[in-house]
């Protein structure tokens, strides 16, 4: 044995970096004899690399010997030591970090024996550090039960396309509060409704509100009431001790003036915006959409008011007149009456002591004055061609007429372009769609008049149906008084000048319009049954929609002006195709008065 080292007494290997006092076994012999000859753990022994300079056993020494052997060689040689590099590549610390991750506690490696039923071979494992078994056997549980969840088929593209959007639509909502969403505003007008269906403005102001997102609607619309009730308000101030009942309110859209559904009263109010901004050409213009705003008509019956106070008047008109500031009053004035010319006047001598009327001088120039057409002189003769709808569901014309038409348009409720054509002393209005207004010439004109026409067909007989499958059943519920008029009574007058197209109106007999109506059907159970049963009639290709109640001077009411929605979306204005029948579909809720007892939901499953 050499001065410095040891030589094993078991293997006889001489090592001589070895300390004598820890024994003259070198600790590979040591780790054997630890055994009890043990077949396995000697042979994992046997396979561990021992360093040749002072015996130590390490599990993962590269070469022969080891690092502290290898520096004490360095040192002794007078060589300069090696730059160490650890298995990850990263230098080893030295100085202060070195010795901070010496006085770091050594993890400790457990070794794990995992015994094999089928060929008595028995595993060693061994753990990384500071990883304990126990979550080992949690991690591979875990990731078993991941394996047994997968799908081994590919999901349907179109149901993972919607769960996806599903999911961050619902992520989005959670992120979104309700307090960062902008509110929406209400805007309420009040207005008397008589029982002839006619509408009477105030001299009330409109009431505006924001309300959140989240709010119910039916709430909402309470909240409107009270701001009326209010003991300051203006309504109470111009009816006194007259407030308003919230259940006796109808609610109206400013715009198209429809009344506001059941359904939508349970709903939110961000509901209820959503709905109505999505379709454009609807109840709300693009203004308001933009700015988040709702405008509603509040209608107040007329018995619930009694009397006159606070109702609108021309009186009052010419009362804001006077009123107005210096300005607005000049302007509304010189508007009466542009083309008038200033006189100059004089007063002359007093000859006696009764006065002397003002007597004016001569005119500034000799043009004849403007002078306002007699009654007479607004009608002029016309003659037109008579166009209807023949048994093949086709337009021809028929015949010539001649007659009168009032150049200057009548008020009517029904368009804002009516006129009105005597022949045969028969009235008829007649309505004209104007291509100013709506962008199209006279041919596109015609297209729309023949469209509104077969749409007017339409409504008859999907009305003259239903009333006769109301009436035939056992107990029939209790019908409106509808009038309905005669399709002989409609036609297309086409006017000609010089062989060319020149105007297209649609005509009415007089005595089957009316004045708007907003009492009629006040639930909208009838509307929403017709609506149902025209889609059921034309076998689900359309379905007729915002159709006009006018009411008529003997009492009773008249249905007109419906709109249409069609597969191929070419019935005329305000088709929206698929889309206004899927929205149609969504909104609609069969009603225990009409739809059940004919069935409705049987025969045209919505």
């Amino acid at each position: 044995m050499s001065k410095s080292g040891i030589q094993c007494q078991d293997c006889s290997d001489t090592f001589e970096n070895a300390d004598p006092s820890q024994g003259l076994v070198c600790f590979k012999c040591l780790e054997l004899e630890a055994a009890n000859g043990d077949e396995a753990k000697i042979q994992v022994i046997q396979k561990k690399p021992q360093c040749g300079k002072c015996g130590h056993v390490y599990k993962f020494l590269l070469g022969d010997t080891c690092k502290p052997c290898m520096n004490r060689t360095e040192v002794t040689t007078g060589n300069s030591p090696r730059r160490v590099v650890t298995k990850s590549g990263v230098p080893e610390p030295k100085g202060p970090a070195k010795r901070r991750q010496q006085q770091q506690p050594t993890p400790t490696r457990e070794t794990v024996h995992i015994e094999d039923s089928e060929d008595d071979d028995i595993i060693m494992y061994d753990p990384k550090p500071d990883t304990p078994v126990s979550v080992m056997h949690d991690i591979i549980n875990t990731k078993r039960q991941e394996v047994s969840q997968r799908r081994l088929t590919p999901k349907d593209p179109q149901q993972a396309t919607a769960a996806y959007l599903e999911k961050k639509t619902n992520l989005i909502m959670k992120r979104t509060s309700a307090s960062k969403v902008a509110p929406i505003s209400f805007w309420v007008t009040p207005k008397i409704a008589t029982a002839q269906g006619k509408k009477t403005g105030t001299r009330v102001p409109p009431e505006s509100r924001p309300f959140q997102i989240e709010q119910n609607l039916s709430v909402a619309l309470d909240k409107l009431v009270k701001l009326f009730n209010e003991v300051d308000s203006q309504w109470l101030q111009e009816f006194p001790g007259k407030k308003i009942d919230p259940s006796r309110v109808i609610w109206t859209f400013e715009k198209g003036g429809a009344a506001i559904k059941k359904s939508f009263k349970m709903k939110t109010v961000g509901y209820f915006f959503d709905v109505h901004a999505a379709h454009n050409g609807g109840y709300m213009t693009a203004a308001d959409v933009k700015a988040r705003a709702v405008k509603l008509v509040m209608q107040i019956r007329h018995e619930d008011v009694q009397d006159d106070i606070g109702l609108a008047s021309d009186e009052d008109e010419d009362e804001d007149v006077n009123s107005s500031p210096p300005s607005k009053r000049r302007r509304k004035l010189q508007s009466h009456d542009q083309s008038s010319k200033r006189i100059k006047v004089k007063k002359e001598k007093d000859t006696s002591d009764d006065q002397v009327p003002l007597v004016k001088q001569e005119d500034i120039d000799d043009e004849p004055k403007a002078t306002l057409p007699s009654a007479i002189s607004l009608l002029r003769p016309v003659t037109f061609s008579v166009m209807r709808y023949n048994d093949s569901s086709e337009f021809e014309t028929v015949e010539e007429r001649e007659g009168s038409l009032r150049v200057m348009p009548i008020e009517s409720d029904a368009f804002k372009h009516t006129f009105k054509l005597m022949t045969d002393r028969v009235v008829y209005h007649a309505y004209r769609f104007q291509s100013a207004d709506l962008r199209f010439d006279i041919d596109g004109e015609l297209i729309v008049a023949q469209a509104q026409y077969a749409r007017e067909i339409l409504l008859g007989k999907a009305l003259t149906s239903m009333l006769n499958e109301l009436r035939a059943l056992e107990s029939p519920p209790e019908i409106p008084a509808i009038h309905l008029p005669s399709p002989e009574n409609m036609f297309l007058a086409l006017t000609y000048k010089e062989k060319t197209l020149r105007d297209v109106y649609l005509c009415m007999v007089e005595s089957d319009t009316g004045s708007e109506g907003s009492c009629f059907d006040e639930d909208g159970d009838f509307l929403e049954a017709l609506s149902h049963y025209s889609y059921m009639m034309t076998s689900h290709e359309q379905v007729l929609v915002d159709t006009k109640v006018l009411f008529r001077p003997d009492g009773t009411f008249v249905l007109q002006h419906p709109t249409t929605h069609s597969l191929l979306g070419e019935s005329g204005l305000g088709d929206l195709g698929k889309a206004g029948i899927v929205f149609y579909k969504e909104l609609h809720v069969c009603d225990q008065r009409f739809c059940h007892p004919l069935r409705l939901h049987e025969r045209a499953k919505i």
